[in-house]
């Protein structure tokens, strides 16, 4: 899947995974589908109505069922998935943070 992933969100993923940036994108796409999956989305899921400009594209690998999972919630939400995908990185890493 071809990733357009903002400067903010790359920076956080580089921080976090080094020059890895696919391997960070791809984790962060399988925790956010499996807290889609859950049965009450918490505030922190929410997403924001701003749109992060985007500063690198990469084609990352992710599996089918994340990306029908991430389609689903983009269009509930009326967004773009590549928004969400942006989202979707901040929320793992927070998660990531809170955990460690």
């Amino acid at each position: 899947m071809r990733v357009a992933l903002g400067e903010f969100a790359c920076f956080c993923v580089a921080s976090r995974f080094g020059p890895d940036l696919g391997g960070g994108i791809q984790s962060a796409a399988r925790h956010y589908s499996r807290q889609l999956r859950s049965t009450s989305s918490p505030a922190w899921l929410r997403l924001p109505k701003w749109v992060d400009t985007p500063f690198v594209e990469l084609d990352v690998p992710i599996d089918e069922e994340v990306i029908d999972a991430l389609e689903r919630e983009a269009r509930s939400r009326h967004v773009d998935v590549q928004q969400l995908l942006n989202h979707a990185v901040l929320v793992y890493l927070a998660d990531l943070d809170r955990h460690a």
